[in-house]
């Protein structure tokens, strides 16, 4: 409790200059000590699936719950940074999900839905220890690739990105998180099975069972194909994109050794 209370007040004290990041109000004291029992925490690190994961199971529960799910865009800016969407369902575990408004709006059946990328404990949030934990995870090494290939920009190589705190900080974020009691979701089952996968997930972390058409209907919206259609509308240049190739594994495109470096490394990790 007083490492969370430190968090806290380093939180107020310092607070982020994210959008939505306002840590002096009563909203976010109120989110910090409420009853996390009837909320879920969903953990996973950087190009695991997240932003996929979230984008079909919102798109599916809320057109199951309401009837409809219309995204609009912005005429200018990235692609992603330029969806309007109607409701958000997932919130950062902070400051940013002070105002959100209470699920059961919707008819979820739970308060909060709360997603980070951090290490356990790292949020300054009270009680999240009794929330129903969920991890969307994959691959380790395809997930620090595919970090790597979203910032092609910044890094010549994959080796400098790795070299430069991003594989460290995969192992600290996956030993926090080893031996919690939780349900892992996995990228790669996802990719095999995405209706029954995304289905479920639904169910696991909003308590809500979505018809198959309707899930069917939010992972053709979001295949990679489309979703690369309309990036392309925003941007010709295709090393700017948020999409990489979304592959399963990337294991041929960092090649054997490199791979095998990597697994060394995080070997003694046990979810």
């Amino acid at each position: 409790m007083l490492v969370q209370s430190l968090r806290l007040a380093k939180s107020i004290i310092m607070p982020s200059k994210k959008k939505g990041m306002n840590t002096r109000s009563l909203d976010y004291l109120r989110l910090v000590a409420c009853d996390k029992t009837n909320t879920t925490l969903i953990a996973s690190f950087p190009s695991s699936g997240w932003n996929w994961t979230t984008d079909v199971t919102t798109y599916a529960v809320v057109k199951h719950l309401t009837g409809e799910y219309k995204i609009e865009y912005k005429e200018s800016g990235q692609y992603k940074g330029s969806e309007v969407k109607p409701v958000t369902l997932f919130y950062p575990a902070d400051a940013r999900a002070a105002k959100a408004p209470p699920l059961s709006q919707l008819g979820i059946p739970r308060d909060y839905c709360l997603h980070t990328h951090g290490y356990r404990g790292e949020s300054p949030l009270w009680g999240l220890d009794r929330a129903r934990t969920i991890m969307v995870a994959r691959d380790i090494p395809s997930a620090l690739y595919s970090y790597y290939a979203k910032r092609r920009d910044v890094y010549a190589t994959f080796e400098e990105c790795l070299h430069d705190g991003i594989l460290e900080r995969a192992v600290r974020f996956y030993e926090s998180w080893s031996g919690v009691p939780k349900e892992i979701f996995w990228y790669e089952d996802f990719k095999v099975d995405p209706i029954g996968q995304f289905t479920r997930f639904a169910k696991s972390a909003l308590s809500v069972e979505v018809p198959a058409k309707i899930v069917a209907e939010a992972v053709e919206f979001y295949s990679f194909e489309e979703q690369k259609k309309r990036e392309f509308k925003f941007n010709p240049d295709e090393k700017k994109h948020f999409h990489f190739k979304a592959k399963a594994s990337y294991r041929e495109e960092m090649g054997e050794a490199l791979y095998d470096f990597i697994r060394g490394r995080i070997q003694h990790i046990q979810l």
